[in-house]
């Protein structure tokens, strides 16, 4: 722009001036200084294939002068990491072999140039420009494949040495920043992971807060490469790598729960919460296409019983994959549910955070088993629940806190907790405590909590669920309530005298629901039988057909209300017409 201030004038002249303007411009532009060539631009260019090249002797030739030639332009450190990283390398085994020989050769020179530039700045350089070689390789990330076509852990897992011994650097910002890099560039995991737990012991807190806050970025590295596979990259890590890392992370963040820095404390709870997520993201989706074990064994077909056997021989191998994660995790329960009660609130949400990921993580496994039936009986396959462990000692101190008084609280742990589904059976007798709260939405939603995790405590949870049931109750609590009722069946018979008198009473279309506990709860029992006779004379067909369907269900039990379903086949709603019909074949039918 200095070239073309004096003479901007020219612009603004008149308009017979123009074509000597734009000659005056050209000449103006001519006297810019050229940029310098790109050395990484020579080599793309160089690294060309043209046709018929792989078989050519020649033209081999002048392809390996060529790219050699370029490749000694490269000065910088910069320069010699863009090269690495170009697409236009022909080095692996899916091009032809005498040009992969002449590129591997070429980009390995580079890849060891590059190598030994950054391991003198380590062995001799001044504190900052061993923070610089620490700042580039984090800035690399995984990024550049490795030398060897066949390496898919990345150029960067061969510097991962330097950064390690940049880790016991006398400069505690060098320390630091080699730290921070360690976890981006896919380093050897048992390497990596044994360095960072030396930091961790570290007296300095800068360096245990660098050290734990590198291991969840460690395992967030390792998740992304096994997740998206870059084909230009050729960098990824397989499950069971990943498992390796997270294992040994959650052996070391456990230990930083200890700290007695907050950070270091929360960049631990950071790290579980990861393996956790982790763990989750290695497990398959459920089984689709198996037989259940609700379908009676003897009705499997022979090509069923072998997919069966297949997909749980499948299942097994994925349990030895998983099972050292799960067992790292197993024994991190007490010490996360002490941080549950840490002095530093930040520290409290994630060890909260840990507890609902793990919960997630769980959750996802039990669905993956209990889809694949047991091919020797059918039944529902059974497989150590390993991750309860990690779950129960911090679900007893979360579930202390539906007794807060402060109702945004109590709604939070309600959350958690249905969340938890059946892993919740430790929190039955507060989940009780809650069906008595001044607040709808609690009882509503512990009721739905104690359907959930099944028929539990019901020498408590049945009469608490029962009082939910009177008419003044809000009718979405009293739904609620009913249906964790049905869920539990006969093992709430305590319950069946206040349902029946329940069925009863009332003109409500929300008998509906009550009918159908009372029946799951007293399947053969005559006590149901006169509540459902005086529910056929409700006003509201739907509550006339779910009496009708479960007179039907009971079968010959229910002999006495026949004259009354005979009275209602000529019924106004079509609906109770079929209903009715039915329940009479089924309680009139010979056995």
């Amino acid at each position: 722009m200095r070239y073309l201030k004096p003479h901007l004038h020219l612009l603004t002249r008149p308009a017979g001036l123009g074509a000597a303007a734009v000659v005056l411009m050209a000449l103006l532009l001519s006297r810019a200084p050229a940029q310098p060539p790109d050395p990484v631009q020579e080599l793309r260019q160089a690294l060309a294939t043209s046709s018929g090249e792989e078989n050519d002797k020649n033209a081999l030739k002048g392809r390996e002068e060529r790219v050699n030639k370029a490749a000694d332009k490269l000065k910088t450190i910069s320069e010699m990491r863009r090269a690495l990283s170009l697409a236009e390398w022909r080095d692996s085994g899916i091009f032809s072999p005498n040009i992969a020989a002449i590129d591997e050769a070429a980009r390995t020179k580079i890849g060891r140039r590059l190598t030994d530039a950054l391991a003198a700045v380590v062995d001799r350089g001044d504190p900052a420009g061993r923070i610089a070689v620490a700042a580039f390789l984090g800035e690399m990330n995984a990024t550049v494949r490795s030398m060897k076509p066949d390496d898919s852990s990345g150029f960067g897992r061969s510097l991962a040495p330097l950064l390690i011994k940049l880790m016991g650097d006398p400069v505690p910002e060098v320390r630091r920043s080699a730290a921070r890099a360690l976890a981006k560039v896919n380093p050897r995991p048992e390497d990596a992971v044994n360095a960072l737990a030396a930091l961790v012991k570290s007296n300095d807190p800068g360096d245990r807060a660098a050290a734990s806050a590198s291991l969840g970025d460690l395992l967030r590295t390792t998740v992304q490469l096994q997740k998206k596979v870059d084909i230009r990259i050729g960098i990824l890590t397989k499950a069971e790598e990943v498992v390796q890392v997270a294992a040994a992370v959650v052996s070391v963040a456990a230990s930083c729960l200890r700290d007695p820095e907050p950070v270091v404390r929360s960049n631990g709870l950071d790290a579980l919460a990861q393996a956790a997520a982790a763990q989750e993201e290695l497990v398959q989706f459920p089984e689709k296409d198996l037989p259940t074990p609700e379908r009676p064994f003897m009705y499997w077909t022979a090509p069923q019983k072998e997919e069966v056997q297949k997909a749980r021989a499948k299942l097994n191998d994925e349990f030895k994959l998983h099972q050292p994660l799960q067992q790292a995790l197993k024994g991190q329960g007490p010490a996360i549910a002490a941080a549950l009660e840490d002095p530093e609130l930040q520290v409290r949400m994630l060890a909260r955070r840990s507890l609902e990921l793990l919960g997630s993580a769980r959750l996802r496994w039990l669905r993956r088993v209990t889809s694949i039936p047991n091919p020797e009986d059918g039944k529902a396959t059974r497989i150590p629940d390993l991750l309860y462990d990690a779950l129960e000692p911090g679900l007893q101190k979360v579930a202390g806190r539906l007794r807060d008084k402060n109702l945004a609280v109590r709604q939070a742990t309600l959350n958690f907790l249905e969340m938890m589904e059946d892993a919740a059976a430790p929190a039955a007798p507060v989940l009780v405590d809650a069906l008595g709260d001044p607040n709808r939405f609690v009882r509503w939603q512990a009721a739905r909590i104690l359907g959930k995790i099944g028929p539990v405590r019901t020498d408590i949870s049945v009469p608490a669920l029962a009082r939910l049931l009177h008419p003044r109750e809000d009718s979405d609590v009293r739904d609620a309530a009913a249906y964790t009722l049905y869920l539990y069946g006969p093992t709430a018979k305590a319950a069946l005298p206040t349902l029946a008198a329940a069925v009863a009473a009332g003109e409500s279309d929300a008998r509906e629901s009550l009918i159908k506990a009372l029946v799951s709860v007293g399947p053969s029992s005559p006590d149901v039988v006169p509540p459902l006779q005086e529910a056929l004379r409700s006003s509201f067909p739907g509550v006339r057909r779910a009496a009708a369907d479960a007179l039907g269900q009971l079968g010959p039990v229910a002999a006495n209300a026949v004259p009354d379903l005979r009275l209602m086949l000529n019924d106004d709603d079509p609906g109770v017409r079929i209903a009715v019909a039915d329940a009479l074949v089924n309680i009139t039918r010979p056995k």
